[in-house]
């Protein structure tokens, strides 16, 4: 049998019951520590010394060799640089040979069974409970301590080893606490970094570094740029899809944007609006192994060159590369490193980033939103380094300095635009609108308001400060577009209907009911003269309509308004896609307002929130802001259904994260926890549902209403 741990794990630390049988079933089982030629050839001495032969690894074979009872043979943590495996493997048929190693390419040893077994590191949830277990924390755990033990345990990429010898003694030692835990692994995986070496040459890694740049190839080349560009994105679960999609992705847009200089964009799709603004006209700065889409494929090569060095792992199941925290931090921060050359790939792999993010609206599909979604933590990872290297740079000059240009170029601002896609897409809201206030800044000193890219983004941006309460800064921007709509194209062109729609959204959620409805229904039947057929606009206008008419709670107006949800939501669904986010809120919308009507069967619309709730857990994760407000809305029809316990479960669990996200005073947080003080209530729970609305009560400014996903 031959197992092969890609995280370094050895069979010591993941016994079954069976194996320890097993195991048992032997005469002996012996040991080498592979990790170098050198230890292999002391344990063999060991082994030697324990049969009563000369103490020499050809003898410990040979005794191996010639031993007539069954023996296990474990040969551990297989490094690149070891001897050829063969040379300790002994000979005849008396035993069996168990390997463990990070390099892919020893699995061709395995006869037995199926070859090899790949581990990985435990769930989020496996490695926060380990954490908390193998550090004595006292029980019960608070929400505090399990935030800091799932911090530590993503920190250490899930891996049992290191949080059990790493983690959970450096905090049962006293050495740090939960808390502090990631900085004091940052500095410590510094200290690691510069001082592990048999012969205290500096990192191992390094030797690994040298290696490539000695060899010289082609193959090893790339694999020097894979690795800092890999340095500067997640450690965990990095597409290589990014790389094949930013090769291309530029001629696409090139192509497709050719002529659409003079047009203006269809009113909808913020991304549709982006895509406008921000189109390539030339190729984005690539590595130098990505730069002709044309050539054959540089990327597996280079990345087999970083297995065979165990530098990173390779889930074939997923199609992405991974890397154990420390050798990232390493890769990032290795000894010597310049902070230039820090600077200029974190914008290469920044920028390559960006060039896989295609936004024209005619190719989007599932498949691009997943990927879309994916992309989340390597944006933030980066656009963090950005930050650190930043302020490093100001320290070292010693003179205030921001990492970014006062002028950022045209690729940046295209950059951050597309940037601020991801973050929108997975309600990362205030990320976006800082990308996007650049974005809006730039274009408006460049081109002014009255150009129709300024406009466009001017409107994004404010739908974006929508999201994050600041109703105020948003209307003041509309105002302001609408104005210039008007005057410059007239009040029925789409930009100028555009600008009137989301400013009723803007008075609608400040109260203004009545304002809001007269915008919303003037746009509504515009959009119906210009588009009498099957489209998009005039759906979302639609739904739009249907919030502000809930406003009214004249049974009239709720029905009006889950006629108006249901029209949006089928219109959605043939246009969109079942599981597209705008189909997910307008059959959100059309329950709460059945929920409101009253005198309904509930269960079809629990049956539909269940599966909208069930998609955007897919799509986003259950720590989602996005997952949160859709378990809100979920919650409001559990209560309507009677069904007050799975509805307080499922409050009690997307309010942490709403609070965390968008801040306790966010008119969603605020109208969750009302939400919540009504099931408690229903249940009979008086005092805590008391303490909650007094709360509430105390608080400055009225409830503002919620936003059309809450």
């Amino acid at each position: 049998m031959l197992r092969i741990t890609e995280k370094g794990e050895t069979t010591r630390d993941r016994v079954t019951q069976e194996e320890t049988e097993i195991v048992a079933s032997f005469w002996g089982v012996f040991w080498i520590s592979a990790s170098s030629h050198k230890r292999a050839q002391k344990s063999l001495a060991s082994i030697a010394a324990v049969a009563g032969v000369e103490a020499d690894e050809k003898s410990a074979l040979e005794w191996l060799s010639t031993c007539n009872r069954t023996w296990l043979l474990i040969i551990d943590d297989v490094d690149l640089y070891t001897a050829s495996l063969e040379t300790y493997f002994p000979r005849g048929n008396c035993g069996a040979i168990l390997i463990t190693t990070r390099n892919p390419h020893e699995a061709k040893h395995g006869n037995v069974g199926p070859g090899h077994y790949c581990f990985g590191g435990l769930s989020a949830l496996e490695a926060e409970q380990l954490l908390l277990k193998a550090s004595m924390s006292p029980m019960p755990w608070n929400d505090t301590d399990r935030a800091s033990a799932r911090h530590i345990a993503l920190t250490l990429g899930c891996l049992p080893l290191a949080i059990v010898h790493a983690a959970a003694a450096a905090v049962r030692d006293g050495l740090t606490n939960m808390r502090d835990y990631p900085s004091y692994f940052h500095r410590m995986a510094q200290r690691f970094a510069r001082n592990l070496d048999d012969d205290n040459r500096g990192c191992f890694w390094d030797i690994y570094f040298t290696r490539l740049e000695e060899r010289g190839t082609e193959a090893a080349m790339d694999a020097l740029e894979f690795l800092n560009i890999l340095a500067f994105l997640h450690f965990k679960s990095v597409p290589l899809e990014i790389f094949r999609r930013a090769a291309i992705n530029p001629v696409i847009e090139a192509t497709e944007t050719e002529n659409s200089d003079t047009e203006s964009p269809k009113r909808g799709a913020w991304s549709t609006v982006l895509s406008f603004v921000l189109s390539n006209r030339t190729p984005s700065v690539l590595p130098s192994f990505m730069r002709d889409h044309q050539s054959k494929d540089r990327i597996r090569p280079a990345l087999g060159e970083l297995l065979e060095m165990s530098l990173v792992t390779y889930n074939d199941d997923t199609d992405t590369v991974s890397m154990h925290p420390v050798v990232h931090a390493w890769a990032r921060e290795r000894a010597g490193r310049r902070l230039a050359d820090e600077a200029l790939w974190v914008d290469i792999a920044a920028r390559l980033v960006a060039a896989s993010i295609l936004l024209l609206p005619s190719r989007m599909s599932e498949v691009d939103e997943r990927f879309h979604i994916s992309l989340l933590p390597h944006i933030e990872h980066n656009m963090a380094c950005r930050k650190n290297i930043a302020g490093a740079m100001s320290h070292a000059k010693g003179t205030e300095r921001t990492w970014l240009p006062s002028t950022p170029d045209v690729d940046s601002i295209r950059m951050y635009g597309k940037f601020s896609l991801i973050y929108i897409k997975c309600g990362h809201w205030r990320s976006a609108e800082d990308l996007l206030r650049q974005v809006h800044t730039f274009l408006r000193s460049q081109l002014g308001l009255e150009d129709s890219k300024t406009r466009n983004v001017a409107l994004l941006l404010a739908t974006v400060r929508q999201q994050l309460g600041r109703t105020a800064e948003a209307a003041e921007l509309q105002n302001e577009v609408l104005k210039s709509c008007t005057s410059h194209l007239g009040p029925t062109h789409p930009d100028t209907l555009r600008a009137m729609s989301d400013l009723g959204v803007t008075h609608w959620q400040q109260g203004r009911y009545d304002r809001a409805w007269s915008l919303q229904e003037t746009v509504l039947q515009e959009l119906m003269r210009i588009h009498p057929d099957d489209h998009e606009a005039v759906y979302e206008e639609k739904d739009r309509l249907g919030l502000t008419a809930k406003e009214f709670v004249d049974k009239t107006f709720l029905e009006k308004a889950a006629r108006l949800h249901a029209e949006a939501a089928d219109g959605m669904e043939r246009v969109y896609g079942r599981s597209h986010d705008r189909t997910l809120s307008a059959r959100e919308n059309l329950c709460r307002a059945i929920v409101l009507l009253g005198d309904q069967d509930m269960r079809p619309y629990l049956n539909v929130m269940t599966e909208v709730l069930e998609t955007r857990t897919a799509k986003y994760g259950p720590h989602s802001v996005l997952t949160s407000i859709t378990s809100l809305n979920t919650a409001i029809v559990l209560s309507a259904c009677g069904m007050l316990n799975e509805a307080e479960d499922l409050a009690r669990r997307a309010l942490p994260v709403i609070d965390r996200e968008l801040g306790r005073d966010h008119f969603g947080a605020r109208l969750g926890r009302h939400l919540f003080a009504c099931i408690l209530a229903r249940q009979g729970w008086y005092i805590e549902a008391e303490e909650i609305l007094a709360h509430l009560t105390d608080m400055r400014g009225h409830l503002d209403p919620p936003d059309a996903a809450i």
